[in-house]
């Protein structure tokens, strides 16, 4: 692969679309999915706001996808605060007054093939509830929470009432046996934090407050026999804080402090 420094591959990407800007007009599906998936793809990774700008709003359906396709094969590339460039490019395509293309292509899409095809990776820098905004029909969450971040799935969590519905829940506990312990400790600090902007005060199912606790204890207790004091407040303090008023003689064998400062936070 070409060595290019960023100055100069900034320069080849802002020149070649202010050049293929005058062309757009003229492009088929054919030609967006050649420019974008293959001619651009080594800078690319330079894309701003201001590229961006030079596409059509009004593109087909098929030619967004072909930009999109682009963009996420190199997401890894692109700087941080550019995807967030790209995601609201996505998000202006997506809410465009339109009824041929823009919102008009979810179409009868599921909600996994929608945010693969219109999103790509760049749905993690949506926020979950604006995320499902766009999606026209309901947001099937439990068919895509291996594309959602940490943060997303906790929002999820409270607008999609699952803390309510034991057959929700019975989802997210599956999904708390296949995870690694810190995701599940983002998850719920910030369900918790979804939670407490709710003005909830507490969760309203108790069996569904036991199930989740039982999946985290099992899931962190290794870790727990190590923590400090801090550790142990952010836990109570943080992750279980919508979780501590189901604790009862059965679940508390879970919690096993190591010394007396861990005992006092916790």
């Amino acid at each position: 692969m070409l060595n290019i420094s960023m100055e100069v591959r900034n320069l080849m990407l802002t020149k070649t679309m202010e050049r293929l800007r005058g062309e757009f007009p003229a492009f088929t599906e054919d030609d967006y999915q050649l420019w974008f998936e293959k001619r651009l793809l080594l800078v690319l990774p330079s894309v701003t706001a201001a590229v961006l700008k030079q596409i059509p709003r009004d593109i087909s359906c098929e030619a967004y996808m072909a930009v999109i396709a682009g963009l996420n094969s190199i997401y890894t590339e692109i700087p941080q605060e550019r995807r967030r460039d790209v995601s609201k490019f996505i998000e202006s395509f997506l809410t465009q007054n339109s009824q041929i293309t823009g919102p008009a292509c979810s179409g009868q899409m599921t909600s996994r093939k929608w945010l693969l095809q219109l999103f790509g990776r760049f749905s993690a820098e949506v926020p979950y509830v604006q995320l499902a905004s766009y999606y026209r029909q309901p947001f099937e969450a439990y068919t895509v929470l291996d594309l959602l971040t940490p943060s997303q799935i906790g929002d999820m969590l409270i607008h999609s009432h699952t803390f309510a519905d034991m057959d929700l829940a019975s989802r997210f506990a599956s999904f708390i046996e296949e995870s690694n312990a810190d995701d599940i400790r983002m998850i719920l600090k910030e369900s918790a934090r979804a939670a407490a902007q709710q003005r909830m005060v507490v969760l309203p199912n108790p069996e569904v407050a036991e199930l989740i606790l039982i999946k985290y204890l099992a899931l962190t207790s290794p870790q727990m026999k190590a923590y400090t004091a801090a550790e142990w407040n952010t836990t109570i303090q943080e992750e279980l804080r919508y979780l501590a008023f189901v604790i009862n003689a059965t679940n508390l064998a879970y919690f096993v402090p190591q010394n007396y400062e861990s005992f006092a936070a916790m």
